[in-house]
């Protein structure tokens, strides 16, 4: 993982007792899953050993990331979910949410469909990372639930999001990806967005 951490851990590592939440689904040390930065631009994204990973300088493939605007110079925290912190026997890598990045006020996870270039994957990737989505935040919840924190109060702001290659023009605006976008009034689930970028 390219670190960037420096200075003393994020109270919201410690409030949120990330180590012993993960314990149970991760096979590895938890503390090697996450990472914290408050640099103004941060660039997350999937590699090519299928978990996430972030910089904070532009980079070359910049149209597959997600662009993490920090002007307030936030701590932001990045948890390598898929293949890092979800890793036990009982905890069976794909098919899982790639990351999530959170503040003290943000919560949000994000699920990378970069290599998906046809309409015809574009459109079944959608529906399958919404439902990769929403089932990863049902095992998180549950994760923090059983350490007694419940997470869909903890955080004000909590959002989903799917990325794919920024040049294919897929976002929340398109039609076909509007319906995916729209949550039932009564629905538990964040609300999920079809973006590159969000500001922190």
């Amino acid at each position: 993982m390219s670190r960037l951490a420096s200075g003393n851990i994020p109270e919201i590592i410690n409030e949120l007792h990330i180590e012993s939440v993960f314990a149970p689904s991760c096979s590895t040390d938890v503390a090697s899953c996450y990472d914290y930065s408050s640099d103004s631009d941060l660039y997350a994204y999937d590699t090519k050993y299928s978990y996430s990973d972030w910089e904070n300088s532009t980079p070359s493939f910049v149209n597959k990331t997600f662009h993490i605007i920090n002007n307030n110079k936030n701590q932001i925290v990045l948890l390598q979910i898929d293949h890092k912190l979800m890793t036990a026997k009982n905890w069976t890598p794909g098919g899982t949410a790639d990351c999530a990045l959170m503040t003290n006020q943000i919560f949000t996870m994000v699920e990378f469909k970069t290599n998906a270039f046809s309409e015809d994957k574009i459109k079944n990737n959608a529906k399958n990372a919404k439902e990769q989505l929403h089932k990863t935040y049902k095992k998180i919840v549950r994760l923090f639930r059983d350490q007694g924190i419940d997470l869909r109060s903890f955080f004000p702001i909590q959002e989903l999001y799917v990325v794919f290659d920024a040049t294919l023009g897929v976002t929340s605006a398109r039609a076909d990806i509007m319906n995916l976008t729209m949550q039932p009034k009564n629905a538990k689930m964040p609300p999920t967005f079809f973006e590159n970028k969000r500001e922190y």
